[in-house]
């Protein structure tokens, strides 16, 4: 079984916050394929799997904010498969669809938490 740890994502970055898991328990992965969207305070970003295998665990919940070298998860291989499960309960947040949008996901969590319309948001720069 693998560990999926908090990676460290700059010099100085201690901790992160995972916005988005990408996977559910019971769901098979590739090395490199993203499990969940993580946000720092230098940067926003997707996490890939270091090991091919089972989700067997998720660890901690969206929205929950953890340290650098925290496992978040676990992968096994496909004979110590459990059950599906659903995924840790996640911080309340509405579930919204943007269209053709694209939105990183710390704008996607800002605009959820203060309950914002993207479409009505003007842009600043390109």
């Amino acid at each position: 079984m693998a560990d999926v740890v908090m990676p460290q994502l700059g010099e100085t970055v201690t901790e992160g916050t995972i916005t988005k898991w990408l996977v559910q328990v019971g769901d098979t992965v590739e090395i490199d394929q993203p499990l969940f969207e993580v946000s720092t305070d230098k940067v926003d970003s997707e996490v890939p799997a270091t090991a091919s295998g089972v989700v067997s665990e998720l660890v901690v919940p969206e929205g929950e904010t953890v340290a650098v070298g925290v496992v978040v998860a676990r992968v096994g291989d496909a004979s110590s498969a459990p059950a599906p499960q659903p995924a840790p309960a996640p911080a309340p947040q509405a579930d919204r669809s943007y269209g053709d949008l694209v939105l990183s996901p710390v704008v996607r969590h800002l605009i959820e938490e203060n309950n914002l319309d993207p479409a009505t948001i003007q842009g600043t720069g390109v």
